[in-house]
């Protein structure tokens, strides 16, 4: 057998294997540490635009979810809202009906007594915001949805002052509220005429959740409270006792009329909400199969990666051997 010297091309060879296998377990010891592969691109087939792809559905996911959690919020927040304006022209309606069926103008005038607060409390839940936008002022987000309610109130006294009967007085308070521009449109309602944008639900499907201050529901709501602040405030000092009973026997109809709406308003709004809730958990399903999808590419399997790196040591340490005895032989070690 003719043995010779180490052999030049092997050495260099083992050389150039020593180093890959160093690179290959550095590359593996990193994706151990941290659960990544150091080149996703080669996992995704080379190909970096299925890697582009995935992280811009992801990141248009993740925008979509953050706006229909907002919209959820949001719904719950006017649904709260709402429900405060319904139980407030609620029980004043039902109250001072059940007064002015008696004909009891003394017990009409306790109950009526509260409109101007509930007034006010409905006002002021109206304007209410959620995360610095206005719910109730449509596209204008940015600022009340109605007037102080005194200088609403104060607009609605000055138009029944000279009434001569609860008829003209409450045709004087729905004017304000319903047929006149200059009225509550002008001096009640601060907000803007178009909607607030809508919650994005699906890819070109959009849903309205919020609704405005100027909706007939709460201008009922408002007219009927109002009605009761004129006729318990003897706004229109025309009116006879029985005039003023009548007065507030309407208001209290009205009211009871306004909470229906507001309830009807209210289940529309709830409508909404469901299919928000809907897109959530639709869009959450989105983005796992997107995740997963992504992680194929992205993530390094721990059992696989160590697995690989304590083969990669063993494999470098039969090179380190190999070398060692390669190194070892000589002509003179042979010769002798």
């Amino acid at each position: 057998m003719n043995i010779g010297v180490p052999d030049l091309l092997a050495s260099s060879r083992l050389a150039r294997d020593m180093a890959q296998v160093n690179r290959n377990l550095e590359r593996a010891s990193r994706e151990v540490s941290t659960g990544l592969r150091d080149d996703p691109v080669a996992a995704a087939g080379g190909d970096p635009a299925r890697l582009y792809a995935l992280d811009r559905d992801l990141a248009a996911i993740d925008t979509r979810l953050t706006n229909l959690q907002l919209g959820a919020v949001r719904g719950e927040v006017i649904q709260s809202s709402l429900q405060r304006v319904q139980d407030l022209v609620s029980e004043l309606g039902v109250e001072l009906a059940a007064a002015a069926e008696r004909r009891d103008i003394g017990a009409a005038d306790r109950y009526a007594g509260t409109a101007r607060s509930a007034f006010e409390s409905v006002v002021n839940t109206l304007n209410s915001s959620f995360a610095d936008r206005s719910l109730f002022a449509g596209a204008a987000t940015d600022g009340a949805a109605l007037a102080d309610p005194g200088v609403i109130l104060a607009e609605v006294a000055a138009r029944v002052a000279a009434a001569p009967d609860a008829a003209t007085a409450l045709t004087a308070i729905d004017d304000y509220f319903f047929n006149d521009p200059a009225g509550f449109d002008t001096t009640g309602y601060l907000g803007s005429t178009s909607d607030a944008p809508a919650t994005e639900i699906a890819d070109g499907e959009r849903i309205a959740l919020a609704t405005r201050a100027d909706n007939d529901a709460i201008r009922g709501a408002l007219a009927a409270l109002a009605a009761a602040v004129i006729g318990a405030e003897r706004a229109a000092p025309a009116l006879s006792e029985v005039e003023r009973l009548e007065l507030l026997g309407s208001a209290a109809s009205a009211g009871i009329a306004a909470r229906d709406e507001v309830i009807n308003l209210r289940a529309t709004i709830g409508v909404a909400e469901e299919r928000i809730e809907t897109a959530q958990v639709r869009t959450e399903a989105e983005k796992t199969v997107l995740e997963l999808s992504r992680n194929r590419f992205v993530l390094r399997d721990q059992f696989e990666a160590a697995a690989e790196f304590t083969a990669l040591e063993t494999q470098l340490q039969s090179i380190f051997t190999i070398t060692s005895r390669l190194s070892s032989l000589s002509l003179s070690g042979f010769l002798r």
